[in-house]
């Protein structure tokens, strides 16, 4: 059972390096719009689990993060853009690059 979650867990791992910018984009433009569309649901569980007023936690909790995944939609494309590095002298005639990929 252990090992089938895990395999699946790995290959979707796989799969996710490979993701192009746009859709990650996407996913993370679907989660600010899930939050936008929950927000008396999520203040209603944290007042549950914490009896932390409302505007306490539209203030710290939902527009924090709301602006942290703006800001990562705005820089997400800059900070996934290959990036040309100097190369050693004994790989001389080669291009050197950065590629960032989901680990």
């Amino acid at each position: 059972m252990t090992s089938k979650i895990f395999n699946a867990l790995k290959e979707k791992a796989l799969l996710n390096r490979s993701e192009a910018v746009s859709s990650r984009v996407e996913r993370l433009v679907k989660l600010q719009k899930w939050i936008k569309d929950n927000e008396s649901q999520i203040e209603d569980a944290i007042y549950q689990d914490f009896k932390k007023p409302k505007f306490e936690t539209q203030v710290t909790e939902i527009l924090l993060v709301q602006s942290e995944l703006k800001y990562f939609i705005q820089k997400l494309p800059r900070w996934m853009k290959e990036r040309k590095v100097s190369t050693p002298i004994g790989l001389a005639g080669h291009i050197s690059r950065i590629r960032y990929e989901n680990k």
